[in-house]
């Protein structure tokens, strides 16, 4: 009975996952100007990794990397996930 109340309730959880992708060195833009152009161009949101890690002896372990947040229905993740490879290609 637990079992089928819970089945039942599956669609009233929300989780999410997240992505810290280096952006590739061929772009020759940092993270925070890839996140502007990513939103400018693309309409895809995430955030410079740098924003979300700290320093720790002169290293920032988020420098580099943006955090792409994997919380919208999978077709709205895969739409963006397009529009990022569009956005790499470009360059």
């Amino acid at each position: 009975m637990f079992l089928q109340q819970l089945c039942e309730l599956q669609d009233q959880f929300y989780a999410g996952f997240y992505l810290w992708p280096e952006i590739p060195k061929r772009y020759e833009l940092d993270e925070i100007s890839f996140c502007k152009n990513l939103y400018t161009k693309k309409n895809v949101l995430c955030l410079p990794g740098r924003f979300l890690d700290r320093e720790v002896n002169g290293y920032n372990p988020g420098k580099n990397r943006v955090r792409l947040a994997l919380v919208a229905k999978h077709d709205e993740c895969v739409e963006a996930a397009k529009r990022i490879r569009e956005l790499l290609e470009e360059r």
